[in-house]
């Protein structure tokens, strides 16, 4: 009598497990349904394991450093709910992933200004699936760099079939903000030829709080920043170099940028550093941190701390914290 009854009571164990097995996966194929009856299967991946961002509080300004591995992504959002993305990270599936579901855990679904500040792939690369999955309002483009490189002209010819409408970058290109924000390109000039494969260098400022995007600018165009810094030229603009408590550092950390010299003139107190864990380039360059460390910059790493956010107040205060991917 006792095993009978040990016996029915583990087959309907058994059977109570099959019904909520059967359930769950009902459940499951019906949640793709409906996935699929807004989101195209090739999104679907995108839209899973999404980081934890917190929500953006009124009067903030948020700039996102996407941890992208080898490579560079910015999303910038604007206190009036804008946004900007510079660059986009590279091809590859991890990187693609990684900017995908951040801008899907914001739930973006238009880039309202892109910009790429140069033609390099681990820059652009990841804009070709952006470009795909999201409306795009207005595109700032490295000058004639499309006439360049296949992989670029492609994807720039998949902009303008998406109508995106499409711009280059020089010198005082003013970005469309709320008038609380300044955002100006500083560098590279509009028409020396020399300057075809240089990149964009961005200044913004809110609240008082300035922040430097440098690219892969090099240390020759550190030294003309200064240069025309000194001279007034970048006033014109609306911008001063000497304010800049953020600063981008330049081409991953890459010893060709980023001096002793820049860092002092700029005296930045917070630095990021975009690149990937364990790269075959050495990035970022042991000069660099030691650098940045020896002027008491505050330095933060993707490939250390993964996506990084950076919160600029209305007060003109800001804060520097990791997002769990």
């Amino acid at each position: 009598m006792r095993y009978a009854a040990e016996k029915e009571r583990i087959e309907r164990r058994i059977k109570i497990g099959k019904r909520i097995a059967l359930i769950v996966c009902v459940c499951l194929v019906a949640a793709l349904c409906v996935l699929s009856a807004f989101f195209s299967a090739s999104s679907w991946k995108y839209r899973v394991s999404l980081p934890a961002i917190p929500a953006r509080k009124s009067g903030e300004m948020r700039l996102h450093f996407i941890n992208v591995g080898q490579g560079d992504a910015t999303l910038i959002e604007f206190p009036d709910g804008q946004n900007m993305l510079v660059d986009g990270g590279s091809t590859s599936d991890t990187s693609v992933n990684a900017l995908m579901r951040y801008l899907n855990a914001l739930k973006i679904e238009t880039i309202d200004q892109l910009v790429i500040t140069h033609a390099d792939n681990d820059h652009y690369g990841g804009i070709f699936t952006v470009a795909e999955q999201k409306k795009i309002g207005k595109a700032f483009l490295p000058r004639k760099q499309e006439t360049l490189n296949t992989s670029y002209a492609k994807l720039y010819a998949a902009l303008i079939e998406k109508g995106v409408s499409c711009v280059y970058t020089a010198r005082n290109t003013r970005f469309e903000v709320t008038e609380s924000v300044k955002a100006v390109c500083l560098y590279p000039y509009a028409m020396a030829e020399i300057e075809e494969d240089a990149s964009s260098v961005l200044w913004l400022d809110y609240m008082g709080v300035s922040v430097l995007l440098t690219g892969d600018a090099t240390a020759e165009t550190e030294t003309l920043l200064i240069r025309d810094d000194k001279l007034g030229a970048l006033s014109a603009y609306g911008a001063q170099l000497t304010s800049t408590e953020i600063l981008k550092v330049a081409h991953h950390g890459s010893e060709e940028a980023t001096d002793e010299a820049f860092v002092e003139y700029i005296g930045a107190e917070t630095a990021v550093i975009s690149c990937g864990a364990n790269n075959a380039y050495g990035h970022p360059s042991a000069t660099v941190c030691d650098t940045l460390a020896a002027a008491g910059v505050a330095t933060y790493r993707t490939d250390v701390s993964g996506h990084i956010l950076l919160t600029i107040r209305a007060d003109g205060t800001y804060t520097v914290e990791n997002v769990a991917a």
